[in-house]
């Protein structure tokens, strides 16, 4: 299910998940991680549009430092639990681009609202001491660099 990529700094692995089952064993996964230890989060999430449905679609990207899960919603007939439990978990705090302007009201669509969200933006903590002195639920905090370093 897992593959991998390296990106020179850093080995990846990534899956594509279709299926609920495939959902299910990668949010496990992600929630499992103990490297993870401060459990952050990374989100966004693509539109999509399939050629013979009328409804727009979306893939769901979370990443952590060493797994990223891309979901296709388009080939799941319903929201799998596990996707609901993990995106409103308050033990995660999901960091990414845009999530309360573009993110949140797409995912609102499928009825996913994230509990804590650190919104990525021009004066976003440059280091990881910074990024987590910030209290879980701080929704607006911005970011200006793409990476965060020790």
């Amino acid at each position: 299910m897992w593959k991998g990529t390296d990106l020179g700094k850093a080995y990846i692995k990534y899956t594509i998940a279709t299926k609920q089952k495939e959902v299910d064993a990668a949010l496990k996964a992600l929630k499992s991680n103990s490297k993870n230890r401060k459990k952050l989060i990374g989100l966004s999430m693509e539109p999509i549009q399939e050629p013979r449905q009328e409804e727009l679609s979306a893939y769901v990207l979370l990443c952590d430092e060493s797994r990223c899960v891309i979901i296709d919603l388009a080939s799941l007939h319903v929201i799998p639990k596990s996707l609901y439990e993990f995106i409103t978990c308050s033990s995660f705090t999901f960091v990414g681009f845009e999530i309360a302007d573009t993110i949140a009201p797409r995912l609102e669509k499928y009825g996913l609202v994230c509990k804590n969200v650190l919104e990525a933006g021009p004066s976003f903590p440059k280091t990881l001491s910074q990024l987590l002195s910030l209290r879980p639920g701080d929704r607006r905090t911005t970011v200006g660099v793409l990476s965060v370093t020790n």
